[in-house]
């Protein structure tokens, strides 16, 4: 039995995925765009809610709205903003997707954009379906 082929030596193990590289920030592109893009989200959702205040809260403006036609885009401030912060919370969650799946994003914060755009496009889904 020849001894000196099998050596004391541990074999090579394969390189574990460090706790560093999935705490880190995005390494790739897309995922620092998709943080970016739920930046923005954020941003404008503070938008609209200071916008909304400014009308004079959530039932005045619902009470404009109707008294504009009940659209909407009755109230283009409102509208717009909130399907700017919609586009920017889908397209984050479009980015994250091809940070993890195309780039090989392992990055925790992945699941922020993730879960953004999840919840966005529920409530979408909810209110387009007449929930």
């Amino acid at each position: 039995m020849n001894t000196d082929s099998q050596s004391s030596h541990a074999p090579a193990s394969p390189t574990p995925l460090s706790w560093r590289r999935v705490m880190a920030w995005p390494g790739t592109s897309p995922g620092r765009w998709s943080l970016g893009l739920v930046a923005g989200f954020a941003v404008l959702m503070g938008l609209l809610f200071e916008i909304i205040s400014l009308y004079g809260g959530g039932d005045e403006v619902r009470r404009l709205s109707m008294l504009a036609g009940g659209r909407f885009f009755s109230m283009p401030w409102p509208a717009s903003t909130l399907l700017a912060a919609g586009v920017a919370a889908i397209a984050a969650g479009v980015a994250a997707c091809v940070a993890i799946i195309g780039k090989g994003e392992r990055s925790i914060l992945m699941l922020v954009p993730l879960f953004v755009a999840a919840i966005t496009l529920l409530f979408t889904i909810g209110e387009l379906c007449g929930g």
